[in-house]
C-alpha cells in the first residue's frame, strides 16, 4: 500500500495504487517471487471494473489535483496490468478468468474517456489518459503517462502477437505525433497540456520513454524529439529544474530529521 496522507485538503491515508502494485509484481515476477506475485494479481482483479464489452482499472480514492473522484482510470495501471496478467497468467489456478480479463482491458483502450474508457480521438489517432473518469472537468493529457502505456502496449504485443494490441499501438504512436509538439517548449518540456511544467524527474521519464520508443519503431519524428527533451538537461533550464528538484528534497529530509528529534 502506498500512504498518500493529505492532497490539498482531501485525506487519501493509505491506499493501493494499482499502477505501483503491478509494476511491483512485474519486478517480483523477474526474480522469482511467485507468491507475492500471486497476492498482487489478486489486488489488481480486485480493482478490475467489468463492463459488457470492456474493462478498466479504477482507483478507489480520488485525485484532488485534476478533480476526478474515485473510480477514475489511468492508462498507466491499464498497461501495467495488461502485461503482468499476461506475464503471470500460468501461475494462477484462474487462467480461464484472466484471459477474459485480458480481452476486456485491452478492449478498454478503444473506449472514450466520456463513455468510461481511456482514449481521446486524435485527428485519426487516439490518446490514452493517464488520469480519466467521465465526470473529469479537466482533459489533462499526460505525456509521460501516454507513452508507458504505449510502451506496455508494444510489450504485450510482442509477446502475446495479439493484433489488436498492435494496431491500439499504432493508432496511439498516431496520436502521440499529433501533440508531441505541444508539449516541447523550446528549452523544457511540460507534463500536462494544460500547461504544467515537468518536474526534473517527468522530464527525466519523457527523455527515457521516447527513447525507448524510438527504438521500438524507428520513427525519425520520436528520434528528433529524444535527442530535443534529452539536450534540455544540459540547458539552463535543465539546471534549474534539476536544482529546484534536489533542494525541495534535502529541504524534505531536513524536515523530517527535526520532527523525529
Amino acid at each position: 500500500m502506498t500512504y498518500y496522507g493529505t492532497q490539498q485538503g482531501v485525506y487519501i491515508g493509505w491506499v493501493y495504487n494499482p499502477l505501483i502494485v503491478a509494476d511491483r509484481a512485474l519486478e517480483y515476477l523477474a526474480k522469482g517471487y511467485l507468491k507475492r506475485v500471486k497476492n498482487c494479481i489478486k489486488i489488481i482483479l480486485n480493482h478490475v471494473e467489468r463492463h459488457k464489452d470492456y474493462a478498466v482499472i479504477v482507483y478507489k480514492y480520488p485525485h484532488p489535483f485534476y478533480g476526478l473522484p474515485k473510480g477514475w482510470r489511468s492508462c498507466m495501471a491499464q498497461g501495467a496490468a495488461l502485461l503482468l496478467l499476461y506475464k503471470a497468467r500460468r501461475l494462477t489456478d484462474i487462467d480461464e478468468k484472466i484471459r477474459e480479463v485480458l480481452r476486456l482491458l485491452l478492449e478498454g483502450f478503444k473506449v472514450k474517456v466520456e463513455d468510461g474508457g481511456l482514449a481521446y480521438n486524435v485527428d485519426g489517432g487516439l490518446w490514452f489518459e493517464e488520469y480519466a473518469h467521465p465526470l473529469g472537468r479537466k482533459k489533462p493529457f499526460v505525456l509521460n503517462g501516454f507513452m508507458y502505456s504505449l510502451i506496455r502496449l508494444y510489450e504485450y504485443y510482442s509477446l502475446s502477437k495479439d493484433e489488436k494490441a498492435l494496431s491500439l499501438f499504432k493508432l496511439g504512436l498516431k496520436g502521440l505525433k499529433k501533440l508531441i509538439h505541444k508539449f516541447d517548449t523550446g528549452k523544457w518540456t511540460y507534463y500536462d497540456l494544460l500547461g504544467t511544467d515537468a518536474s526534473w524527474p517527468k522530464h527525466k521519464l519523457h527523455v527515457e520513454f521516447s527513447k525507448k520508443l524510438y527504438e521500438y519503431t524507428g520513427d525519425s519524428d520520436l528520434g528528433l524529439y529524444y535527442r530535443k527533451f534529452k539536450n534540455y538537461m544540459f540547458g539552463t533550464e535543465g539546471v534549474k529544474h534539476f536544482a529546484k528538484y534536489y533542494s525541495s528534497r534535502m529541504v524534505r529530509k531536513v524536515a523530517l530529521l527535526f520532527s523525529r528529534s
